[in-house]
């Protein structure tokens, strides 16, 4: 898998939300979409979940009521109380 294939796929940015999104994106950024022994500068795309395909590899940042794909993949059952 390209490194550079990676998304982040929010419901709602604002909040907690929205830190997490622009902590995620700039900690990927510097580990994740880095090519080693090549310099390019890599912009890790941001989308807001508007269907529940995901095209390659993503991190989903939601609450589990409003992502439809998180529910695809997760019973709500598996998370732990107050979990994440």
């Amino acid at each position: 898998m390209k490194q550079t294939c990676w998304e982040i796929i929010y419901t709602n940015f604002s909040g907690m939300q929205r830190k997490a999104v622009e902590f995620l994106s700039k900690e990927m950024g510097k580990y994740v979409l880095r090519e080693l022994g090549v310099y390019k500068i890599h912009v890790l795309p941001v989308n807001k979940e508007t269907s529940v395909s995901v095209k390659e590899s993503a991190i989903v940042v939601s609450l589990y009521d409003d992502s439809k794909i998180i529910q695809k993949y997760i019973n709500k059952e598996e998370i732990p109380k107050n979990g994440y």
